[in-house]
């Protein structure tokens, strides 16, 4: 019988495990400033290196060229691979795919040239592809390799990034250099302890990557103590970024201090072989994260020049380029605006409005949410303010007005009575747009859109059309944002660097943020009222699903009580917020006309969330293709879906013994076909959770099971398994259970296969496989909760027994 072929991340484990033992392993190489090795693979065809797991990969191959292409790339530079020579095999993830646009009719639609119109669509389950590279060493007729000088000074780049971080780093440990997460503090000996000042910075970089990892930044779990699996773990991420940065500052790496975890990094990866593939794709992050605090820096240096010429003269702007100029006048408008601000504050008497802008309560409620009147409190002042009646927010990092409060005392630190702070040195947005383009994004348009909203933007490399990276970003209090590049995977946590404040000021910025954040609250409520009462009714006059559905047709799932985009939109008010189009062609021209309305298209499948009251708060569209996507505006948190042969809704878990939850409607279908039960559906694995606690709220002695996705081809890519982690996320916050579906021997990698609806009609084992796995731990939870229940009955049963014998004493006494 022919072996099965291992997969991908057992082949790169084993390999780098026997390394390892031999002490070969590509971090456990020591690399001198100006080695020519210290270059990372690369591919100079596209100029861009490899990453992750491919890169721990091709360093482990025996070859000194740190050139890698395929035999294509070769032959187009005029190349030629040597005959009998063997490739090396790197993994690559797809998350989209490019589709021929189809009319009703099935045809494909054509452009003004008579050109297919292809359309990119995300793939419900990402897939892996291969390609075959082969190194510098193995080809014809390549072009001398070129080891290009850094045009900049290793050791004073490192400096710069130490300096950019304002990590705490304290000298005087005689022979130990460590971070400590209590204190979040980096320890190490005097620089001249170290025989040579790159091996200090490497070493000072090393715990640097530790550092990254607090919850604040990078937010990796710190938590295990020396010596611990968790620890090895985390040991592994900082030296494959301390070899990565070595590489790309030029400064080195000296692997042996670290030699006392060998041991436990071959027991790690014996026992979980992906662990490889997630420590390198951290790794990732550390050095990404690490090099983008001396591009803040660089930005901020540029800032602060332009500081000091517009102090000198403001006519010094007519030299600066046209960006920097645009800078600069914003800078001095916002400085006038603020001396303004203040002079009127001056001239004004607060306490003749007191009264009228501060209620005696502590908060009250404005459509549902309750409000609060924040305070700008700094801290040296924060007991005076508590002894007058102030309470703190703790989400909202601000005091506030508390019930029964001095009043009179409180308003000197009311929000108008306060002086407004000063502007940052540097334009937040400018900085961040810096940030975008150091991950390859093309800013250009509106971007950065900082309001907190998320947004797609285009990176380097992406097709018409595409849309790679995403970010999220605020002005709120302190500017901060996120970014990450989905097609490099690199991105970075990033909080602007352009402040100087006093507590006053920082204070200030605290109760501005509180505010703002509380305005957004009652606004994005308001609109998901509206929203609400629009998809009302539509589902009115939305007709009955179509059995014959493309997407129940595909995953084998009954109707239910799903509905249907209208086909005729004539008799729809032309006023609605929600706009139907016959097909894609005029919903994309509708939405241009309409940016602010919701545009549905005609035959699309409507599956409405409720929340615990049965109140319908949105809808989320299911395509032809599957693509699915929720209303705009609409509320998703904590609502669900009940799935039910008799279309009960809400009341159909009044009588189930126990609640089942899954993700999506085909696998609540799925399992509600198999138990014969109704069972939840929360949308996605990041409403498990949030679904399960109102459930758990309103049917405290109903045992709940989660039914979760295994998304492996996802833990393959990044190390993260949301399905398998929310699931069992969910269950432990409601004492419950959760259960996950099981293949046969190779069918999961090989079909792709994820969910019970997977289960259920592309694998060998069917239906009854879902009956089996699912309804014995509904059982068992069932059976458990009963059990738990006649304790309970008997324990109370037995409380006035107890309470006449105690009586009885009393009375003998």
């Amino acid at each position: 019988m022919k072996p099965i072929k291992k997969a991908f991340h057992e082949q790169v484990a084993e390999n780098l495990i026997e390394q390892l033992k031999q002490g070969t392993a590509p971090w456990q190489k020591p690399w001198k400033p100006g080695d020519p090795l210290l270059t990372l693979p690369h591919n100079p065809t596209t100029g861009k290196r490899y990453r992750g797991i491919n890169t721990l990969k091709l360093m482990s191959r025996p070859y000194s060229d740190p050139r890698w292409l395929t035999f294509k790339q070769a032959v187009s530079i005029g190349a030629q691979v040597r005959k009998g020579e063997h490739g090396t095999q790197v993994q690559y993830w797809k998350f989209t795919e490019d589709r021929t646009q189809k009319d009703d009719s099935g045809n494909s639609v054509l452009d003004s040239d008579g050109q297919q119109i292809k359309e990119q669509v995300k793939l419900e389950r990402p897939r892996a592809f291969y390609a075959t590279v082969f190194n510098g060493d193995q080809i014809d007729n390549l072009p001398q390799l070129e080891i290009k000088t850094p045009d900049w000074n290793p050791i004073d780049r490192a400096e710069e990034i130490l300096q950019a971080s304002h990590a705490v780093i304290k000298h005087g440990e005689s022979d130990r250099a460590f971070y400590r997460p209590t204190t979040d503090s980096i320890h190490l000996p005097h620089k001249h302890q170290f025989p040579t000042p790159d091996r200090y910075y490497a070493t000072a970089l090393h715990e640097l990557g530790h550092w990254s990892g607090s919850e604040t930044r990078l937010n990796r779990d710190l938590s295990h103590p020396f010596g611990s699996e968790g620890y090895a773990k985390e040991e592994l991420r900082a030296e494959i970024a301390s070899m990565i940065l070595g590489s790309e500052l030029g400064i080195g790496h000296d692997p042996r201090q670290h030699v006392s975890y060998v041991g436990s990094w071959i027991k790690v990866l014996e026992q979980d072989p992906k662990e490889i593939f997630r420590a390198a794709a951290d790794a990732e992050k550390i050095q990404d994260y690490v090099l983008s605090l001396s591009q803040t820096q660089d930005v901020v240096q540029e800032q602060d020049n332009l500081n000091q010429l517009l102090m000198q003269n403001t006519a010094a702007t007519a030299t600066l380029s046209p960006d920097l100029v645009t800078v600069a006048q914003t800078l001095i408008i916002n400085t006038e605006q603020n001396l303004q601000s203040k002079a009127n504050e001056m001239d004004k008497d607060p306490s003749s409005e007191l009264e009228s802008k501060l209620s005696h309560q502590e908060t009250h409620e404005k459509h549902g949410i309750v409000t609060r009147r924040y305070l700008v409190v700094p801290f040296k002042e924060k007991d005076q303010a508590k002894a007058a009646g102030a309470n703190w927010d703790n989400t909202a990092k601000s005091w506030y007005v508390g019930k029964n409060a001095d009043i009179r005392t409180l308003q000197r630190w009311l929000p108008e009575n306060v002086s407004a702070h000063q502007e940052p040195a540097l334009n937040p947005e400018a900085e961040f747009a810096e940030v975008l383009r150091s991950h390859g994004c093309i800013v250009e348009g509106n971007h950065p859109v900082m309001d907190g909203t998320k947004q797609r933007i285009k990176v380097e490399l992406d097709k018409p059309g595409e849309k790679s990276g995403f970010y999220v970003a605020h002005l709120d209090g302190y500017p901060a944002g996120y970014v990450i590049n989905n097609r490099t995977k690199s991105e970075t946590h990033w909080k602007a660097k352009g402040y100087s404040l006093t507590d006053e000021q920082k204070a200030a910025l605290a109760a501005q943020a509180a505010i703002k954040q509380q305005n957004r609250r009652i606004e994005q409520h308001e609109q998901q009222l509206k929203v609400a009462a629009a998809i009302k009714e539509l589902l009115l006059i939305a007709p009955i699903a179509d059995p014959d559905h493309p997407y129940l047709s595909d995953k084998n799932a009954r109707p239910g009580d799903l509905k249907m985009v209208p086909e005729n939109a004539d008799a729809w008010p032309t006023d609605s917020i929600i706009k139907i189009a016959k097909d894609w062609k005029e919903a994309k021209a509708l939405r241009e006309e309409n940016p602010s309305n919701i545009v549905l298209t005609a035959g699309d499948l409507l599956l409405s969330a409720q929340d615990i009251n049965g109140d319908v708060w949105s809808v989320q569209t299911i395509q032809p293709s599957g693509a699915k996507f929720f209303v705009t505006g609409s509320k998703k948190e904590s609502n669900f879906h009940v799935v039910d042969a008799e279309n009960r809704g809400l009341t159909a878990l009044d009588a189930a013994p126990a609640i089942v939850i899954s993700e999506g409607y085909a696998t609540a279908d799925t399992l509600s076909q198999a138990l014969d039960a109704p069972v939840v559906a929360a949308f996605d694995s990041g409403n498990l959770s949030k679904v399960a606690q109102v459930l758990h709220e309103k049917y405290p002695h109903k045992p709940i099971v989660i039914a979760g996705d295994d998304d492996f081809l996802q833990e393959s890519v990044n190390g993260i398994n949301p399905g398998r982690e929310k699931a069992i996320e969910a269950a432990k916050l409601v004492n419950g259970g959760a259960v996950f579906p099981t293949f046969a021997p190779g069918e999961q990698m090989s079909l792709r296969l994820s969910d019970f609806n997977d289960l259920a009609n592309k694998s060998t084992l069917g239906i009854e496989a879902v009956k089996r796995q699912v309804g014995s731990v509904v059982r068992k939870a069932s059976e458990h909760a009963r059990d738990q229940a006649k304790d309970e009955k008997l324990q109370d049963t037995l409380k006035p027994n107890k309470q006449e014998r105690a009586q009885k004493q009393v009375v003998t006494r």
